[in-house]
């Protein structure tokens, strides 16, 4: 027997959908008729998140808290984080609630309501009480995933920058999976070893800034052929090392790729700020932190012309800082990059430690490193799929407010003193600098302040200790011998998140370092 309904009477907000219920239960058995229940939930579901704006539940977001992915038959599903069993039962089209288990990482988790990366983590709750739900959820998925592709029917171009984190896997593999994904056109990726935000910048410190460590390109070909790879990293040949390469500009790059969606990872280098691994100066550290992120999201904002989003992908969990020193870069690089950029926390996504885990306890590679770029990229689409792109980012960061008070740091004006040398911490050893340089920390007493204003009784200033690789003779400096030194800030230099070694156990200072050492450093191109 055939059901025939009445064509439902359309309406300005409802009229698509029930044009769709329509065609989908026009002929139809008893069977069907269920399915149309369904569907009609689904869209009643979408309707009503809209009209009411009701709370949500807030699905905490852990490596061992994830949602699993819904199978959708006969459409691609969109991949949301996932345990290894939801893996298997989803190649099933079986549906299978997230299962709450204790958080092993040992990083924080990530507390409610600070970042919401979409409505995905609402649907994950929802379905993980109801399992009618659990079906419209699936079915809203696909409706969802279906305008997405139809408004980009064009293709969506993506730009990605990483640092050695990149090099290591990372980016080769989210650069895959976005290249596979037939909603994107073209992907540009670049990672560079030793980088942090302003390196990518023609302005401030680092205009001719090279890296010296690996350097990485993937291209599309305009002309639709393969993708354009440039590949200079340790390992590609044998016996060889990386050569110098300039670190690309991302005022370029934004002119050339023309992307829709920029992926920024960042945040491994930053950890060198805090030159102990433990000790937290808030304002100093605050400050140095702020001048690398705000100057980088004001010039990606200035030269853009066809940006809709933005993906800020914050570092993994770092063995050799702690969880404190962590909290503070991601909160700050949630605030710095507000209220454009979607920030994304590493952390609760792959479990330290990690498969392929280095000495120094922060690089891997292997499983855990794919794993990484695959939560990334499901991250990405499922923000994508429930949050609609704008045509083009209008939001600009906030302008900073100038201090009231001169400072030399401000006005980065140096100063001088005569100090007589107390305490020095030993230089790294040479298989702990990935980059080529590190500083070493020296405690000098002050005896006179010859030049500007310095009101501690000792000043800590920050020696090259090894540049390309090369150690620098320091047997000069010998303790209780008096020196004249013209020193400026470390943090408004592009040494600022060089690895050091500093076990003066002195916090509170201010680092310093020599005028006359600042350019040294190679990737200044000077």
């Amino acid at each position: 027997m055939q059901i025939r309904l009445r064509t439902p009477v359309e309406h300005p907000s409802t009229d698509q959908p029930a044009r769709h219920a329509h065609d989908a239960v026009s002929n139809c058995t008893p069977g069907a008729l269920r399915q149309f229940a369904v569907w009609v939930m689904a869209v009643s579901l979408i309707i009503a998140q809209a009209a009411t704006g009701a709370p949500r539940p807030v699905v905490k977001n852990s490596g061992a808290d994830e949602v699993a992915e819904i199978g959708i038959p006969k459409a691609r599903a969109v991949s949301l984080p996932k345990t290894d069993s939801a893996s298997k039962s989803s190649k099933k089209h079986t549906p299978v609630p997230p299962k709450a288990k204790p958080v092993q990482d040992t990083a924080k988790a990530r507390p409610p309501g600070k970042i919401r990366l979409g409505d995905e983590q609402w649907f994950g709750a929802a379905s993980s009480i109801d399992p009618v739900t659990e079906i419209a959820v699936a079915l809203t998925i696909q409706l969802r995933k279906t305008a997405i592709t139809a408004e980009s029917a064009q293709g969506l171009s993506v730009l990605i920058i990483g640092d050695s984190l990149s090099l290591c896997g990372f980016g080769q593999r989210l650069d895959g999976r976005f290249r596979k994904s037939p909603q994107f056109k073209s992907i540009y990726t670049y990672m560079t070893c030793g980088t942090v935000p302003l390196s990518w910048l023609k302005v401030g410190g680092y205009p001719n800034a090279k890296t010296c460590c690996g350097f990485f390109t993937i291209e599309s070909d305009e002309d639709g052929g393969s993708p354009i790879i440039l590949e200079d990293t340790y390992g590609n040949k044998r016996g060889t090392k990386p050569k110098p390469h300039q670190v690309p500009k991302i005022e370029d790059l934004l002119e050339h790729a023309k992307p829709d969606i920029l992926i920024v990872q960042t945040g491994t280098n930053f950890f060198d700020l805090f030159t102990d691994g433990k000790s937290i100066s808030a304002e100093r550290h605050e400050r140095a932190l702020k001048s690398q992120v705000v100057p980088f999201m004001r010039e990606v904002l200035k030269t853009h012309s066809s940006l809709r989003k933005i993906y800020w992908i914050g570092s993994p969990t770092s063995g050799r800082v702690t969880a404190d020193i962590q909290d503070f870069v991601f909160e700050r690089s949630c605030k710095f990059t507000a209220p454009v950029a979607t920030v994304i926390d590493s952390r609760t996504l792959i479990t330290y430690p990690f498969t392929g885990l280095q000495r120094d306890h922060e690089h891997f590679g292997g499983a855990d490193m794919n794993r990484w770029a695959d939560r990334v990229f499901e991250r990405v689409m499922g923000d994508l799929t429930f949050r609609p792109l704008p045509a083009v980012i209008t939001a600009q960061v906030p302008v900073e407010e100038k201090s009231a008070v001169p400072s030399p740091a401000a006005d980065d004006k140096s100063i001088s003193v005569k100090a007589k040398l107390a305490f020095k911490s030993p230089p790294l050893r040479v298989e702990k600098i990935p980059y080529g340089e590190s500083l070493v920390a020296y405690v000098y007493d002050v005896v006179q302040v010859l030049k500007g204003d310095y009101a501690e009784q000792q000043i800590l200033v920050m020696h090259p200790a090894h540049i390309r690789r090369q150690a620098q003779s320091l047997s000069k400096y010998k303790i209780g011998s008096t020196y004249e030194l013209r020193v400026k800030e470390v943090d408004g230099t592009p040494w600022a998140t060089t690895k050091s070694s500093d076990q003066s156990e002195h916090p509170e200072l201010l680092h310093f370092i020599q005028v006359a050492d600042e350019r040294k450093l190679p990737s200044r191109g000077k």
